[in-house]
């Protein structure tokens, strides 16, 4: 699960968004406290750069997470904001493009996903500092738009469609 939060870098009044990814982990361990969870410790990266690290418990089963410690910065080194590090959907063409093969099965072409910096991976998917939120984001609003077309909006749902409905 990928979420982003609003932080403030640690010994300054600077806040900077980080994208975190629960999957994204450097341990896992079963909880001490609860039998059905998860210790990590996951991996974020900060819109300018910054490396960050914070303890969680995650369902082994399921999305539902909570914070073991406050995050903080991982590395004082910074990526490369305009280092191409990031895979970012190709909206104009993934929904577009995609096709049903003659077995029912959803074919993509290789260009549905492209590499991005850091610093256009925020602009894309949140827009303007300093909102958090996907679905105020340019990404999700061009997702939507295209929804409005009852095929692309078939087609960005299934996956995969009965082989006895394809002639």
């Amino acid at each position: 699960m990928i979420f982003y939060e609003l932080l403030t870098v640690p010994g300054t009044s600077k806040k900077v968004r980080v994208l975190w990814d629960t999957d994204d982990y450097e341990y896992d361990e079963p909880s001490e406290h609860h039998y059905s969870m998860r210790d990590r410790q996951i991996n974020g990266i900060g819109e300018d750069g910054s490396q960050w690290t914070m303890g969680i418990s995650v369902e082994a089963e399921g999305d539902n997470w909570d914070m073991e410690y406050e995050p903080e910065i991982a590395s004082k080194e910074k990526l490369d904001t305009n280092a191409k590090v990031l895979r970012l959907v190709n909206n104009k063409k993934h929904y577009q493009e995609r096709y049903w093969d003659k077995d029912g099965r959803l074919e993509r072409p290789e260009n549905s996903f492209r590499s991005v910096s850091v610093k256009e991976w925020f602009e894309k998917v949140l827009g303007d500092y300093p909102n958090i939120d996907i679905s105020k984001g340019p990404q999700a609003m061009e997702l939507a738009e295209m929804r409005k077309d009852p095929e692309v909006m078939l087609m960005s749902i299934m996956s995969e469609v009965p082989k006895d409905k394809i002639e």
